[in-house]
């Protein structure tokens, strides 16, 4: 009786601390612009949203029906959706929670990457004009994560580690250069918001092979097998980059706003012989 009675306080107690902690993290909130005007709902930071479902008619693409400024939360021209508020976004390689790029560019089913049920998906930001709704022009069935009916968005992956299907990041989640590719990044490539600078990581020396890029303001604890294979940087925007030899950003590290062709030439201070070549572990945006 004494551990059926321990076991239901310790329960109980956990609950307690536990599931509020837990919802303080992420909440849905719903913004609404009934009149066609735009409306505000809540100061939240712009890396904290991402929107979640839209239940207008009306259209919600960031940036022109919706987004996020110093008043906070807005919705505008008749889009009203439900948003997720969570901690601040870690986008790029590795870690718990990535994003992918998924078009239906042809008006056709398109499936992008390795992702399966298990996985928690939602929709970080619609770029299409065609509505992105969740059970009708995207969702996930047995074969991954699916776009119909003209829907692009870039979805927010929590579990998944990249694998190694044919969505648009390439093998691994690596980007595959493009000819077409803009610099410095601008409009709507990748996802967009590339105003703010930001931050390319390349496979290869002199800005070649496969590659990913960072906006300022986003950052990595984590790059799993990601770091082992950076071998220069490119910087645009006035970003700065700071870089990290172990992961949760300690050990060594160095900031740079300037392009590094070889990371072979880019020295770890105070520890002899070593290079940043094949070597960052985590890293920051600013």
């Amino acid at each position: 009786m004494r551990l059926c009675a321990f076991l239901r306080y310790f329960g109980f107690a956990f609950a307690l601390l536990v599931i509020p902690a837990f919802a303080a993290a992420q909440q849905s909130v719903t913004c609404e612009s009934n009149n066609g005007n735009r409306k505000y709902c809540g100061n939240y930071d712009y890396n904290q949203v991402s929107l979640q479902r839209q239940i207008s008619q009306s259209t919600c693409v960031q940036g022109q029906s919706w987004g996020v400024d110093r008043g906070g939360l807005w919705v505008d021209r008749g889009c009203r959706a439900v948003f997720t508020i969570g901690g601040n976004w870690n986008g790029g390689p590795g870690g718990g929670q990535n994003t992918i790029n998924c078009d239906s560019n042809d008006g056709r089913r398109n499936y992008c990457g390795n992702v399966n049920n298990n996985d928690q998906v939602s929709l970080q930001r619609q770029v299409s004009q065609s509505p992105c709704v969740r059970g009708q022009t995207w969702g996930l069935d047995g074969r991954g994560l699916w776009v119909d009916r003209g829907c692009r968005g870039i979805f927010s992956i929590s579990g998944w580690n990249g694998g190694g299907g044919s969505g648009p990041g390439g093998p691994g989640g690596w980007w595959d250069p493009n000819p077409n590719d803009p610099w410095p990044p601008n409009g709507n490539w990748h996802g967009g918001n590339w105003d703010r600078g930001g931050a390319c990581f390349y496979k290869d020396r002199n800005f070649g092979g496969s590659f990913i890029c960072l906006r300022r303001g986003e950052s990595k604890d984590s790059l799993g097998g990601y770091g082992d294979d950076i071998s220069s940087i490119r910087v645009f925007g006035g970003a700065r980059v700071t870089v990290y030899d172990d992961r949760n950003y300690t050990g060594a590290r160095t900031t740079t706003n300037r392009d590094i062709q070889d990371l072979r030439n880019w020295s770890v201070e105070g520890k002899s012989g070593h290079t940043w070549n094949n070597r960052i572990s985590s890293l920051r945006i600013h």
